[in-house]
């Protein structure tokens, strides 16, 4: 139960509460009292439900201002409240209506409940509730009226059933529950126009909805699929006016940068199904970086249940020359099997966060690999790994932090000792596969593109692979666009197969960038992709005792990585690093 407690009285402001919120009323909002009646308002509103058991909605006051001792009278009829014969009294067929200790149906009228309230019971109502099978537009209207201890309760209920007659603001209310189909609900549609915005400019974008019922109109914010989410002043776009059509009224806004709380939110009458727009104007820093991001609208026409109105997202993009700098995450599969993923933070000095654990279905595959980096959001080349039997699955990330089942490539794997995420080396935009077999020879699987069949047939690069021990793909070390090859061989050396876009010769010969003594000592290697915001590919690299190391690239193919910094220790939990 919920409780208020407070002075009121002219010139003050009352304090509500009810359902687990609280409501402000005004000074004057409500009528006088008369002499000697205690001091007591309440506010009902009207309701518009799917038919099912999750269409429960309780009759609660949805404001109130005083303190009730006496009863609350509901008078729910199939008409309207005005006869007073009181001939469609009762719940239409199919509406039912469930009372907890505090309410009772009366003896002797149909479609009257009494419902007991005071300082210790709280504000009170029956819970109305349609099945399934409640046809659409059905409408039970519902009359509320007070009658305080010792009041005349006849009186009470006669002035519920007529609350449309004689309704007085506060004391007696007449209000309706209307069962509305989803079918019917969708032919609220929705429409979004969304032009780009200008780094440093303005935008005027708009929402429409053909109104066939009265409901609520929202816009929210957010990134676009694909794109990560912004910090806190990272993205410096504002809200800076509401423009409401007819039709549309009491239009709010959340000003300051957008976040995923921000948004625009209006009432709608009801328009037969005309359209009704609101234009909302968006402002951009000149720094802001060129986001994707996605305006999602929509419209709120129940106002119980779980079933949800029409909803349509539209992307745009902010028009800039200042890149988003991508975030990129660590998959690492422990000896047990499961797979864990470490997202990036894009600082330096806190490179990940904790490990989110994918579960164990990981442990029944015998190499893994991803094709490309793989940003914070799940997005990138998607992850490949082979099985037991020899049979390659495909992993599609979702760009919402999860990944697709896997689908099934094909059988006959189990001839590579070796798979490598390459990055896109071909130069069509789609990331690639290498795979070395058992005798040292090294294979291109091009990308398609289609998940479904994700590789065109194998081209042989070259034999002698099999000198190599560690082999990391996928990303840019030189600073020329195309993805690069780190391959350390059985001595420690470790050697940069530059790409050259090119399918034929996906690679350049080899170069030393670094002694047998600097890296013999790691057990393994991830290019990871950019960790520390700076644009360049970084390394991690896990020593024998299990410290992580970040290794910060720098662009130049002489010397691509800087002097490593620690990261932490505790990583030989970790069989593989992906």
């Amino acid at each position: 139960m919920h409780e208020m407690r407070g002075k009121t009285g002219r010139g003050a402001v009352r304090l509500g509460v009810f359902g687990g919120a609280v409501a402000l009323v005004a000074a004057g909002s409500v009528p006088a009292f008369a002499a000697g009646a205690e001091s007591y308002a309440f506010s009902f509103k009207d309701h518009v439900v799917p038919p099912g058991e999750s269409s429960a909605v309780v009759l609660r006051p949805d404001t109130v201002d005083g303190m009730p001792n006496g009863t609350l009278v509901f008078a729910m009829s199939k008409a309207p409240l005005t006869d007073a014969s009181w001939a469609g009294g009762g719940l239409p067929a199919g509406m039912s209506a469930r009372l907890d200790d505090m309410c009772q149906a009366s003896p002797t009228v149909k479609g009257v409940f009494l419902c007991r309230t005071g300082e210790d019971t709280g504000f009170v109502g029956p819970a109305v509730v349609a099945s399934d099978a409640v046809k659409n537009l059905t409408k039970l209207h519902f009359g509320v009226a007070y009658a305080p201890r010792g009041a005349d309760l006849k009186a009470a209920v006669k002035k519920a059933q007529l609350a449309q007659s004689a309704p007085v603001k506060g004391l007696v209310e007449p209000h309706s529950v209307t069962v509305l189909t989803a079918d019917h609900v969708k032919k609220n549609v929705l429409g979004l126009k969304t032009p780009e915005l200008p780094a440093g400019g303005t935008v005027t974008q708009s929402v429409t909805v053909q109104a066939r019922d009265a409901g609520k109109l929202r816009v929210g914010f957010g990134a676009g699929r694909g794109q990560r989410q912004w910090d806190k002043g990272e993205l410096n776009v504002e809200i800076t006016s509401v423009k409401p059509g007819a039709g549309a009224s009491n239009c709010t806004f959340t000003p300051g940068e957008l976040t995923w709380d921000s948004g625009i939110s209006c009432d709608v009458a009801a328009r037969g199904g005309r359209e009704v727009s609101v234009s909302y104007t968006l402002k951009a820093a000149e720094t802001t970086p060129a986001w994707k991001l996605g305006a999602m609208a929509g419209y709120d026409v129940y106002t119980s249940g779980w079933a949800e109105g029409p909803q349509l997202k539209v992307e745009f993009g902010v028009k800039s020359p200042f890149p988003v700098k991508e975030r990129y995450s660590l998959l690492a599969r422990n000896k047990d099997g499961r797979l864990f993923l470490h997202a990036g933070t894009g600082d330096g000095k806190r490179v990940f966060e904790k490990g989110e654990d994918f579960g164990d279905a990981w442990k029944k595959y015998t190499l893994t690999a991803k094709l490309s980096p793989v940003k914070v959001q799940m997005a990138g080349g998607g992850v490949v790994a082979r099985d037991a039997g020899g049979v390659l699955w495909n992993f599609a990330l979702d760009g919402e932090g999860g990944l697709w089942e896997p689908l099934k490539v094909g059988a006959g794997w189990n001839v590579y000792d070796a798979l490598t995420g390459a990055g896109d080396v071909t130069g069509d935009g789609k990331p690639d596969l290498l795979a070395r077999d058992t005798n040292g020879t090294q294979w291109l699987y091009a990308g398609t593109g289609v998940p479904k069949k994700p590789f065109a047939p194998r081209v042989k690069i070259g034999a002698g692979w099999k000198v190599f021990d560690v082999l990391t793909g996928g990303a840019d070390l030189t600073g020329d666009g195309r993805a690069d090859l780190l391959a350390r061989d059985k001595d420690g050396a470790q050697w940069l197969y530059a790409g050259t876009g090119v399918a034929a010769k996906p690679f350049a010969p080899r170069v030393q960038i670094g002694a047998a003594a600097d890296w013999k000592g790691y057990t393994a290697f991830s290019l990871v992709g950019d960790l520390d915001s700076d644009l360049k590919v970084d390394l991690v690299a896990r020593d024998a005792s299990g410290v992580l190391h970040l290794l910060k690239g720098t662009g130049q193919a002489a010397a691509p990585f800087a002097p490593r910094v620690k990261i932490g220790g505790g990583w030989n939990v970790y069989g593989s690093l992906l």
